[in-house]
């Protein structure tokens, strides 16, 4: 929903939350950590052109989940120092479900 609007984005994350809950699952909003927090979500995912983890994490508290989009080794450490939860490494090959692809890591950039 990269190109709705933030109410249409919260509608639809708060319908997500309840959805999740039902079934013991884990909500991560992609993007927005505002959106998170006001959708009670469990978490955000944020990427290069989002708001830093720091930042993020200081509108979220301790008690919810980051994580944080990664292509080197260098990103994971900054990702850690922020206090990312968790990182997403990639992209592993070719996709065309995002525009700005960062660098293709394949086999060799993961090990």
């Amino acid at each position: 929903m990269k190109k709705a609007s933030k109410s249409e984005v919260l509608k639809f994350a708060i319908k997500l939350k309840e959805l999740c809950s039902k079934f013991d699952a884990t909500f991560i909003v992609n993007d927005d950590p505002q959106i998170a927090l006001d959708s009670d979500a469990d978490g955000v995912h944020l990427g290069y052109d989002d708001m830093p983890v720091f930042d993020a994490r200081q509108i979220l508290g301790e008690e919810k989940i980051i994580g944080s989009t990664c292509n080197t080794f260098s990103d994971i450490c900054f990702a850690k120092e922020q206090g990312a939860n968790y990182v997403g490494l990639g992209p592993y090959r070719q996709t065309i479900t995002k525009d700005n692809l960062s660098p293709l890591l394949g086999l060799s950039g993961y090990q």
